[in-house]
């Protein structure tokens, strides 16, 4: 049978994903409330067996940011469709030297041996990072930086599921300051 996998709540409940067989259309619970999908990317790993989730259950009764404040990191984690459970990995929680703090665009590699991942750190730089789901090690494979930094963040890059290609667009924001003297 063929089935699709989303993530959404009833009312009164937490967020969490459902499977969808395609059959008869209807949505059956998949990860419990609280575990949600990684969708900046597509979540199901290559082999179809898994998919990439952020465990918001330690957030409070909603997903939703009490008064605007800071968004705090969920954990991220790998959810078996065959019956595994949970399996947590490092995902970015905590800076580390280039002041990064969350990693973003979780995304399978080719192999479903690692995750890739981009994330914005100090001085306008991104870097593409290949997190070993086996070892948790770090590899950044590709730091982005226009030449010209004056007013410049760059914004969500993507790539291929090989790391070998990538895209990226920028936000420049230049002003002008004017200085008037003499004024009364």
């Amino acid at each position: 049978s063929k089935r699709f996998v989303v993530s959404g709540s009833e009312p009164g409940h937490r967020a969490r994903c459902y499977v969808v067989d395609i059959g008869d259309g209807k949505p059956q619970p998949l990860t419990p409330e609280g575990i949600r999908g990684i969708w900046e990317r597509a979540p199901v790993s290559p082999d179809g067996k898994a998919i990439l989730v952020r465990d918001a259950r330690g957030e409070g009764p909603t997903d939703q940011v009490p008064n605007g404040g800071p968004v705090k990191p969920m954990p991220c984690a790998i959810f078996s469709l065959e019956g595994g459970g949970l399996r947590p990995f490092a995902c970015g929680e905590d800076k580390d030297e280039n002041g990064f703090t969350q990693w973003n665009g979780v995304q399978w590699s080719a192999d479903g041996r690692s995750v890739l991942v981009h994330a914005h750190g100090l001085g306008h730089l991104t870097e593409l990072v290949r997190i070993d789901l086996a070892t948790g090690s770090r590899e950044t494979f590709r730091r982005l930086k226009p030449s010209d930094l004056a007013g410049v963040f760059v914004a969500e890059p993507v790539m291929t599921p090989d790391g070998q290609w990538y895209a990226y667009s920028y936000t420049r924001t230049l002003d002008d300051l004017y200085l008037a003297d003499g004024l009364k």
